[in-house]
């Protein structure tokens, strides 16, 4: 939890950083970065409950295993004097397949999220680059203007990790 935590204060603060240096350079992107940041908000709200709830089953189906363990530590002698290691084996295989069913459903919905936001990144990449080429001349200064496609694409990355370790 406290690594999470730190991940997060340390990616909110590159973020913050990112924002004052494209707000130093080129103002006019918060055109395009306050729609895209409430876009990646709606996204976090809808999947931050979803992660919540997985998490919990997933913490919910670990018991069942370490009472299993513990059982099966304490009646070793009686468990191998019987024959019985087979189903026990079995049982435990069971319990472990039980436990990483949420976890696989967790890990899709990590996977769901980052393709909404990579996608978002990409239309607004290809926006961008469209308008470079399609403006005239002089219009815009091409290093500032790929400055700024450089630091939203980084900021992507940044929310991405945001929403990925916030709901823990």
């Amino acid at each position: 939890m406290a690594d999470s935590l730190g991940w997060c204060a340390f990616s909110v603060i590159q973020i913050l950083g990112t924002i004052g240096v494209m707000s130093q350079v080129a103002w006019p992107v918060f055109v395009i970065f306050i729609p895209v940041t409430a876009i990646c908000y709606v996204f976090q709200r809808y999947y931050i409950p979803t992660a919540r709830e997985l998490a919990r089953l997933q913490q919910i189906q670990r018991a069942p295993i370490l009472h299993h363990s513990a059982e099966s530590l304490t009646g070793a002698a009686s468990i191998r004097a019987y024959g019985r290691k087979d189903r026990f084996s079995k049982a435990n295989i069971s319990l472990v397949n039980n436990h990483l069913r949420p976890w696989f459903h967790n890990v899709s919905a990590v996977e769901w999220l980052c393709f909404r936001l990579n996608m978002l990144s990409n239309f607004v990449f290809a926006f961008s680059l469209t308008l470079l080429v399609s403006l005239p001349e002089g219009f815009i200064n091409p290093s500032k203007f790929f400055m700024q496609t450089s630091y939203s694409c980084f900021i992507f990355a940044v929310y991405t990790l945001i929403t990925n370790f916030w709901w823990l």
